[in-house]
């Protein structure tokens, strides 16, 4: 059986998809998955499930509880166990999505650390292949929105990692294609659009270049009444000085952003 979250949340057992009706169960599986292998006090259910818990709550966490164990099946070393306080779902790292994907970030850390570039960008690509979506994208549940936004934080920072270790192995080409879909999925991340100009102008395009980063001047002006970084209005200065021809080594001359991480 394999649980998705970075997404819609799935079950999968073989080929078939199991189906985890009613959007508080749902919930109720959520945090479950967030905390696998762990155990989940009754409360916690209780306030992941609802935002104005209604007197029956506790007897309706068990109940629902019931139904998701009948659901998930019980084998050795896997499924829903009732522990002192509360419930934990036992499950492999490999069965959930979140759990690999973490994995897979932690060793592409590690490989980074050592100067294993291949390897780390490896990890980094098949870390973000598994996300088809936003993280509990159809859960609905106040207490779990926190959590989602950890998710996409490292998801992020996943991307970040990715870009400065394909800059560093001088395949920023191989991402161009990625990093205008990250720059469509952040708009206002300066050191994102910073880099997908590097790698246009790396390419003698740079006109592109410059229209990737006059648009995201426009956009923090407009939408947010804030100038770009001086990083942003530095490469801007420097491409527009640029001759646009065919320069393989022209990225590693621009001016680049002090750090991936800047970004409103």
């Amino acid at each position: 059986m394999k649980f998705a979250f970075l997404g819609p949340l799935t079950i999968k057992s073989g080929s078939s998809t199991l189906s985890c009706s009613g959007p508080r169960n749902r919930s109720l599986l959520a945090a479950l998955l967030l905390d696998a292998n762990r155990t989940v006090s009754i409360d916690r259910l209780i306030d992941v499930a609802w935002d104005h818990p209604p007197e029956t709550a506790r007897q309706q966490v068990q109940n629902r509880i019931g139904r998701l164990r009948a659901l998930l099946g019980r084998t050795p070393g896997q499924g829903i166990r009732s522990t002192g306080g509360g419930y934990l779902l036992e499950v492999r790292e490999e069965q959930v999505d979140g759990l690999r994907f973490r994995r897979l970030c932690a060793e592409a850390e590690q490989a980074r650390r050592l100067g294993e570039l291949d390897r780390a960008a490896e990890r980094l690509h098949s870390g973000l292949d598994l996300w088809q979506g936003s993280a509990f994208q159809d859960i609905d549940s106040l207490t779990l929105r926190g959590d989602a936004i950890g998710w996409e934080e490292a998801r992020l920072n996943a991307v970040e990692s990715l870009v400065d270790v394909e800059f560093s192995r001088h395949r920023h080409n191989s991402i161009l294609i990625d990093l205008h879909h990250w720059v469509q999925r952040y708009p206002y991340h300066e050191g994102l659009h910073c880099r997908l100009a590097e790698a246009l102008h790396a390419r003698s395009r740079t006109g592109e270049a410059l229209h990737v980063l006059q648009q995201l001047s426009a956009r923090l002006t407009r939408e947010l009444g804030i100038d770009a970084c001086a990083a942003v209005q530095s490469l801007q200065r420097h491409l527009g000085r640029t001759p646009d021809v065919d320069e393989p080594d022209a990225s590693a001359r621009a001016s680049r952003p002090a750090s991936l991480t800047m970004g409103v």
